[in-house]
Protein backbone atom coordinates (compact mmCIF):
# COMPACT_ATOMS: atom_id res chain seq x y z
CA UNK A 1 0.00 0.00 0.00
CA UNK A 2 1.72 3.07 -0.91
CA UNK A 3 0.37 7.17 0.47
CA UNK A 4 0.92 10.32 0.73
CA UNK A 5 -0.23 12.55 3.80
CA UNK A 6 -3.12 14.71 3.70
CA UNK A 7 -2.85 17.50 1.07
CA UNK A 8 -4.76 20.94 2.40
CA UNK A 9 -7.97 19.32 3.14
CA UNK A 10 -7.99 15.94 1.56
CA UNK A 11 -7.83 13.15 3.27
CA UNK A 12 -5.01 10.61 3.25
CA UNK A 13 -4.12 8.95 -0.20
CA UNK A 14 -3.90 5.35 -0.51
CA UNK A 15 -3.45 2.98 -3.22
CA UNK A 16 -2.94 -0.48 -3.11
CA UNK A 17 -0.13 -1.31 -5.92
CA UNK A 18 -0.13 -5.46 -6.26
CA UNK A 19 2.56 -6.96 -8.20
CA UNK A 20 2.47 -10.02 -6.46
CA UNK A 21 -0.76 -11.25 -7.55
CA UNK A 22 -0.21 -14.62 -7.50
CA UNK A 23 -3.47 -16.46 -8.73
CA UNK A 24 -3.75 -14.48 -11.58
CA UNK A 25 -0.13 -15.39 -12.54
CA UNK A 26 -0.63 -18.83 -11.39
CA UNK A 27 -3.70 -18.78 -14.46
CA UNK A 28 -1.42 -17.00 -17.21
CA UNK A 29 1.30 -19.81 -16.20
CA UNK A 30 -0.85 -22.25 -17.11
CA UNK A 31 -2.81 -20.63 -19.96
CA UNK A 32 1.02 -20.15 -21.51
CA UNK A 33 2.16 -23.86 -20.53
CA UNK A 34 -1.12 -25.27 -21.76
CA UNK A 35 -1.66 -23.31 -24.51
CA UNK A 36 -5.28 -22.75 -23.23
CA UNK A 37 -7.93 -19.81 -24.26
CA UNK A 38 -6.05 -18.85 -27.04
CA UNK A 39 -8.49 -16.92 -28.62
CA UNK A 40 -8.66 -14.63 -25.80
CA UNK A 41 -6.46 -11.76 -26.60
CA UNK A 42 -3.80 -11.11 -23.97
CA UNK A 43 -0.60 -9.34 -23.96
CA UNK A 44 2.63 -11.82 -24.36
CA UNK A 45 3.97 -12.31 -20.95
CA UNK A 46 7.39 -11.03 -19.84
CA UNK A 47 9.49 -12.10 -18.90
CA UNK A 48 8.30 -15.30 -21.19
CA UNK A 49 8.15 -18.29 -18.47
CA UNK A 50 10.71 -21.24 -18.49
CA UNK A 51 7.68 -23.91 -17.90
CA UNK A 52 9.99 -27.17 -17.24
CA UNK A 53 8.02 -29.82 -17.41
CA UNK A 54 4.14 -28.53 -17.27
CA UNK A 55 1.98 -29.79 -19.63
CA UNK A 56 -1.64 -30.30 -20.10
CA UNK A 57 -3.13 -33.12 -18.09
CA UNK A 58 -4.50 -35.94 -19.94
CA UNK A 59 -7.26 -36.79 -17.02
CA UNK A 60 -9.48 -34.28 -19.09
CA UNK A 61 -9.54 -33.22 -22.44
CA UNK A 62 -8.54 -29.72 -23.72
CA UNK A 63 -11.89 -28.40 -24.02
CA UNK A 64 -12.51 -29.53 -20.28
CA UNK A 65 -9.30 -27.38 -19.08
CA UNK A 66 -9.90 -24.67 -21.43
CA UNK A 67 -13.65 -23.97 -19.74
CA UNK A 68 -12.05 -24.51 -16.15
CA UNK A 69 -9.46 -22.12 -17.02
CA UNK A 70 -11.56 -19.69 -18.52
CA UNK A 71 -14.26 -19.78 -15.27
CA UNK A 72 -11.17 -19.77 -12.93
CA UNK A 73 -9.90 -16.86 -14.73
CA UNK A 74 -13.50 -14.92 -14.42
CA UNK A 75 -13.57 -16.09 -10.85
CA UNK A 76 -10.50 -14.71 -10.03
CA UNK A 77 -10.61 -11.28 -11.38
CA UNK A 78 -14.37 -10.80 -9.64
CA UNK A 79 -12.32 -11.56 -6.39
CA UNK A 80 -9.70 -8.69 -7.38
CA UNK A 81 -12.02 -6.45 -8.39
CA UNK A 82 -13.66 -6.70 -5.25
CA UNK A 83 -10.64 -5.43 -3.48
CA UNK A 84 -12.17 -2.01 -2.18
CA UNK A 85 -14.66 -3.26 -0.09
CA UNK A 86 -12.92 -6.66 1.63
CA UNK A 87 -13.10 -6.91 5.26
CA UNK A 88 -10.75 -7.10 7.93
CA UNK A 89 -8.73 -10.80 8.59
CA UNK A 90 -10.77 -13.28 9.32
CA UNK A 91 -10.29 -16.73 11.95
CA UNK A 92 -8.09 -19.71 11.15
CA UNK A 93 -11.17 -21.94 10.86
CA UNK A 94 -12.89 -19.49 8.50
CA UNK A 95 -9.48 -19.25 6.44
CA UNK A 96 -9.29 -23.44 6.11
CA UNK A 97 -13.31 -23.32 5.46
CA UNK A 98 -13.16 -20.71 2.23
CA UNK A 99 -9.88 -22.47 1.04
CA UNK A 100 -11.44 -25.73 -0.12
CA UNK A 101 -12.42 -26.31 -3.34
CA UNK A 102 -15.74 -25.19 -4.72
CA UNK A 103 -16.35 -22.49 -2.61
CA UNK A 104 -18.21 -18.73 -3.27
CA UNK A 105 -15.81 -16.01 -3.38
CA UNK A 106 -14.38 -15.10 -0.04
CA UNK A 107 -13.11 -11.52 0.39
CA UNK A 108 -9.78 -12.50 2.37
CA UNK A 109 -9.22 -16.01 0.02
CA UNK A 110 -8.45 -14.98 -3.54
CA UNK A 111 -9.73 -18.51 -6.14
CA UNK A 112 -6.34 -20.43 -6.56
CA UNK A 113 -6.03 -22.75 -9.56
CA UNK A 114 -4.34 -24.97 -7.11
CA UNK A 115 -6.98 -25.21 -4.36
CA UNK A 116 -9.77 -26.11 -7.49
CA UNK A 117 -7.47 -28.46 -9.48
CA UNK A 118 -4.79 -29.79 -8.16
CA UNK A 119 -1.23 -29.44 -8.81
CA UNK A 120 -1.24 -31.82 -12.17
CA UNK A 121 0.34 -30.64 -15.45
CA UNK A 122 2.20 -27.80 -13.59
CA UNK A 123 6.06 -27.71 -13.23
CA UNK A 124 5.69 -25.84 -9.50
CA UNK A 125 9.77 -25.24 -9.53
CA UNK A 126 9.10 -23.36 -13.27
CA UNK A 127 6.05 -21.27 -11.88
CA UNK A 128 7.63 -20.19 -8.37
CA UNK A 129 10.81 -19.35 -10.60
CA UNK A 130 8.76 -17.19 -12.65
CA UNK A 131 6.66 -15.95 -10.15
CA UNK A 132 9.49 -14.94 -8.28
CA UNK A 133 11.42 -13.06 -11.28
CA UNK A 134 8.33 -11.21 -11.77
CA UNK A 135 8.00 -9.81 -8.48
CA UNK A 136 11.48 -8.79 -7.34
CA UNK A 137 11.91 -6.44 -5.12
CA UNK A 138 13.78 -3.00 -6.83
CA UNK A 139 14.63 -0.38 -4.67
CA UNK A 140 11.55 2.41 -4.99
CA UNK A 141 10.50 0.37 -7.62
CA UNK A 142 7.86 3.33 -8.70
CA UNK A 143 9.67 6.59 -7.99
CA UNK A 144 7.38 9.07 -9.95
CA UNK A 145 3.92 8.14 -9.41
CA UNK A 146 1.33 10.32 -9.68
CA UNK A 147 -0.50 9.08 -6.66
CA UNK A 148 -2.93 11.82 -5.63
CA UNK A 149 -3.72 12.50 -9.52
CA UNK A 150 -4.44 8.51 -9.71
CA UNK A 151 -6.21 8.89 -6.16
CA UNK A 152 -8.08 11.96 -7.41
CA UNK A 153 -9.69 10.24 -10.68
CA UNK A 154 -10.85 7.67 -8.12
CA UNK A 155 -8.19 4.49 -8.92
CA UNK A 156 -8.05 2.92 -5.44
CA UNK A 157 -6.20 -0.25 -6.49
CA UNK A 158 -3.54 -1.28 -9.22
CA UNK A 159 -2.56 -4.75 -10.39
CA UNK A 160 1.10 -5.30 -12.12
CA UNK A 161 0.56 -8.10 -14.10
CA UNK A 162 4.03 -9.08 -15.94
CA UNK A 163 2.68 -8.28 -19.78
CA UNK A 164 5.07 -7.01 -22.68
CA UNK A 165 5.09 -3.52 -23.52
CA UNK A 166 2.60 -1.32 -23.06
CA UNK A 167 -0.37 -2.41 -21.27
CA UNK A 168 -3.51 -0.50 -19.00
CA UNK A 169 -7.29 -1.75 -18.22
CA UNK A 170 -9.38 0.02 -16.15
CA UNK A 171 -11.65 -2.63 -14.88
CA UNK A 172 -14.09 -0.56 -12.83
CA UNK A 173 -13.81 3.03 -11.54
CA UNK A 174 -11.44 2.27 -8.87
CA UNK A 175 -9.44 -0.94 -10.20
CA UNK A 176 -6.59 0.03 -12.91
CA UNK A 177 -4.49 -3.02 -14.54
CA UNK A 178 -0.92 -2.36 -15.90
CA UNK A 179 1.60 -3.95 -16.97
CA UNK A 180 5.51 -3.45 -14.87
CA UNK A 181 6.53 -1.66 -18.13
CA UNK A 182 3.74 1.38 -17.79
CA UNK A 183 3.83 0.97 -14.12
CA UNK A 184 7.70 1.95 -14.32
CA UNK A 185 6.90 4.43 -17.26
CA UNK A 186 6.16 7.81 -16.51
CA UNK A 187 5.22 8.91 -19.68
CA UNK A 188 3.40 5.76 -19.82
CA UNK A 189 1.52 5.64 -16.53
CA UNK A 190 0.28 8.99 -17.65
CA UNK A 191 -1.50 7.43 -20.08
CA UNK A 192 -2.88 4.89 -18.29
CA UNK A 193 -4.34 7.29 -16.34
CA UNK A 194 -6.53 8.59 -19.19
Amino acid sequence: MLGAGPLGNMPRVQISIDNHVQPLKMLLFIRYAWSLSEDLNLPELRPVPEIGTSALPDTENKQVWDQRWTLEWHRTWEWYDSRESQQAPVSQEVMIRVSRPRQPLHPIVPPFWMTEYGTVGIDRAAFFEWDRLTTALKPNPYPKLPLVDAWQRGIRNITVLPYSGYFAELRNATHLVVSENTMNDHAQFLEALG
